[in-house]
């Protein structure tokens, strides 16, 4: 058989399509993105790096939260400034907040309806609306709100965060425990396809998911064999971007080889750590191996990364329901540069920004999950077309299990535009 057909993929964020070569039995995918650019890396230069999470958060509405606090992060670290132990904790429970918030939007309305009933659904999509508007209203507190947080500048929280504001939001998130904690076990009990991962490569902060957005640099990667230091000089060396001319982002790749992050990764690697709690152990052991084996079992890892989440958020407001201290520490320490790295929900996100003498930014570069993802998708996506046609399946279940295969890495396309030169 030979030929080529394509298509583009709803129920993702943002304009993709698949295309799939066949040239006497070889298979080849290529997933690109259809968007123009969007240039945030150049609306930011000139800026006062203070500007810049503000800005940065606007990248995307589905992952705004993870995009402020990595160029939070990134811009303190130019800036010499240094925030407490405290203030940290709060950022990191956002960011936790917005994951969770995103993968329950993301399970309830963009993946499971490829292996659900439109009457099963309509149950789901009540439940889901109503774990979605408690995390909102708990995010809204801290954050200021769920898109763009307005609540948070360089060092420190602009809003007042008290023990009633941590009482409430703790509040919002047990009303809608039991309700979340059924739409988590309707979702592991989906069937998937069977699909063996042609590249297992996960890579992860170290830490994560208990640590979500650290306090700063240098930071720690799980990667395969160990753990690499990843910082300014060397994290395009470790994360290795390459263009495709069929596509209007950037393609990621680690030693050559395609990998992927998010909750997959997060919670593989979360295993082979040695301090790794015994309740989060149990949690996630019991799917080790579709985990490790099958790209469709990121709708579970997701799943199973809200639970583990969802506890550890609740924990760390409880002892957080106390006296904080919120004031930021001015180190004197002018790096003139930063880099921010964070666990957005799709995977790892990375910005870096360099800054002249007045602070202000003269060099922007983010690299995006869904960049990192992409090459995975493909080569995930040949294998699957590969299975499907050996067994002699017709093109409509083709672009059917190949369109959820690529809903299951949930790859936001806003996020992954923004590099690429516009031709």
């Amino acid at each position: 058989m030979n030929g080529r057909f394509s298509w583009e993929v709803d129920r993702v964020a943002g304009e993709s399509k698949v295309e799939v070569f066949l040239d006497n039995g070889t298979v080849r995918v290529r997933y690109g993105s259809l968007l123009s650019i969007r240039g945030f890396e150049k609306l930011v230069l000139g800026r006062h790096v203070g500007d810049v999470p503000v800005i940065a958060a606007r990248i995307c509405g589905v992952c705004s939260h993870p995009h402020f606090w990595a160029a939070t992060v990134a811009a303190e670290q130019a800036a010499g400034i240094e925030v407490s132990d405290d203030v940290a904790r709060i950022r990191d429970v956002c960011n936790k907040l917005g994951l969770l918030q995103n993968h329950v939007v993301h399970l309830g309305f963009l993946a499971l309806p490829d292996y659900m009933s439109r009457e099963e659904l309509e149950r789901l999509g009540r439940d889901v609306l109503v774990v979605n508007n408690n995390i909102v209203n708990a995010m809204k507190l801290l954050c200021g709100r769920l898109t763009s947080p307005n609540s948070y500048r360089l060092g420190r929280f602009l809003s007042r965060i008290d023990k009633r504001t941590i009482t409430t939001a703790l509040e919002y998130l047990k009303d809608a425990r039991k309700t979340f904690e059924e739409l988590v076990e309707r979702v592991l009990k989906v069937e998937i396809p069977d699909l063996k991962d042609p590249s297992p490569v996960g890579l992860s902060l170290s830490g994560s998911p208990a640590t979500t957005v650290p306090k700063a640099g240098p930071y720690l990667l799980e990667v395969p064999g160990g753990r690499t230091e990843i910082h300014i000089s060397n994290y395009k060396d470790v994360l290795m971007e390459v263009p495709a001319d069929y596509s209007t982002s950037k393609k990621c790749v680690y030693e050559g080889r395609p990998f992927h992050v998010g909750s997959r990764a997060r919670l593989l690697n979360a295993l082979r750590d040695s301090n790794l709690g015994s309740e989060l152990r149990n949690v996630i052991s019991g799917y080790e191996n579709v985990l490790t084996w099958n790209p469709f079992a990121n709708i579970y890892a997701k799943a199973l990364e809200s639970k583990v989440v969802f506890d550890l958020v609740m924990r760390e407001l409880s002892e957080l329901n106390r006296e904080l201290k919120l004031e930021p520490a001015y180190s004197g320490r002018n790096f003139n540069a930063g880099i921010g790295v964070v666990e957005a929900p799709r995977g790892l996100l990375v910005h870096y920004y360099e800054v002249d003498r007045e602070l202000r930014v003269v060099k922007a570069d983010i690299v995006t999950p869904t960049v990192m993802n992409t090459p995975h998708i493909e080569a995930s996506a040949t294998a699957l077309v590969g299975d499907l046609l050996s067994s002699k399946a017709d093109e409509g279940l083709v672009k059917k299990l190949v369109e959820a295969l690529v809903r299951a890495y949930d790859p936001c396309i806003p996020c992954a535009v923004h590099v690429v030169r516009a031709r």
